[in-house]
């Protein structure tokens, strides 16, 4: 049954990736335009992984009703390099966007090493920092229509329910309370520089 399984993925994986990239001969390829054609399609090839490996979804998370926080942070990682690959792949198709290419790559290399050291070190306090940081401008928000409503001695706008609600329901799900968010911006894990160190990349 194991062997059948393992087969049955395979296919399945190969069916949603495609067939691979052939490199062959590119170490002797002089063409400069056919090296950067066969680099656009590697390229490619490595969101369409990265795009699967998003959307994996093991039994035991199944049964559970889907992925835990740190794992779906773990896949919500993974979503936004996978589409900020894409327009990558999409500005690299209309020719030569090296300054924007360069700074969707920054953003890129930066959710990579956020998502390897998470998964590195894997220690809920790290997570927890990582969503209190994403959570500040919510905070900002929160502090600002609730400055609102005092202002107007408790008279609460339809259109701000509906923000504060959606706030709420955002920490509850994340498991942080907005008022546990600090508000002023910081960073978490030590900083970058640290992080790096954590992972040997610097």
């Amino acid at each position: 049954m194991p062997d059948e399984f393992d087969e049955l993925t395979q296919e399945r994986f190969e069916e949603m990736l495609g067939p691979p990239v052939s490199v062959d001969g590119i170490d002797q390829e002089t063409d400069d335009g056919k090296i950067d054609g066969i680099v656009f399609e590697l390229y490619k090839e490595a969101a369409c992984v990265v795009s699967v490996t998003a959307h994996l979804l093991d039994d035991s998370a199944s049964a559970k009703g889907g992925l835990s926080r740190n794992q779906a942070i773990c896949a919500g990682l993974l979503v936004r390099i996978t589409k900020l690959m894409l327009v990558v792949t999409q500005l690299g198709a209309t020719g030569n966007r090296s300054e924007p290419v360069m700074v969707l790559s920054r953003c890129i290399m930066e959710s990579a090493v956020n998502l390897e050291f998470l998964a590195h070190k894997n220690e809920d306090r790290f997570y927890d920092q990582f969503v209190k940081l994403s959570l500040g401008p919510e905070r900002e928000l929160y502090d600002q229509i609730r400055g609102n409503i005092v202002a107007r001695n408790g008279v609460t706008l339809p259109i701000e329910n509906r923000i504060l609600s959606r706030i709420e329901n955002l920490c509850r799900v994340s498991g942080v309370k907005i008022t546990d968010v600090d508000r002023k911006p910081g960073d978490w894990g030590g900083g970058v520089r640290e992080r790096l160190k954590a992972l040997g990349n610097l």
